[in-house]
């Protein structure tokens, strides 16, 4: 839900486009301004929704013990979103660096395989 919140900002965009925050004899100024607004805004909400995609498939493939790697990069992105994803990212990364975890996931080259 929190990736919606710039929702906001791109009615914002579109209000400074539409004229209702005139800036007088600088219409040019005024178009960029709500260009820029509502592109950000944009992004903002493409990539988190992205990222929440993400944590989601990550999710999936912990539960299915599958894609060791994947589910460690995303633990580690996760660290960025503070503090609820910090800590679960840290705690994360210390879980499936356990030996014992490890062994569960099969794409794991495990100590004396040959892989």
């Amino acid at each position: 839900m929190f990736s919606l919140l710039p929702l906001l900002h791109i009615g914002m965009g579109a209000a400074v486009l539409n004229g209702s925050f005139a800036m007088p004899n600088q219409s040019d100024a005024q178009t960029l301004v709500g260009t820029i607004i509502i592109v950000m805004s944009s992004v903002f909400i493409l990539l988190s929704l992205v990222f929440t995609v993400t944590l989601w498939m990550a999710g999936t493939r912990l539960k299915d013990r599958t894609s060791y790697t994947f589910c460690q990069v995303v633990a580690a992105i996760s660290c960025v979103n503070v503090p609820l994803g910090t800590v679960l990212g840290v705690f994360t990364l210390i879980v499936l660096q356990r030996p014992g975890v490890r062994a569960l996931f099969p794409d794991v080259p495990h100590a004396g395989s040959s892989r």
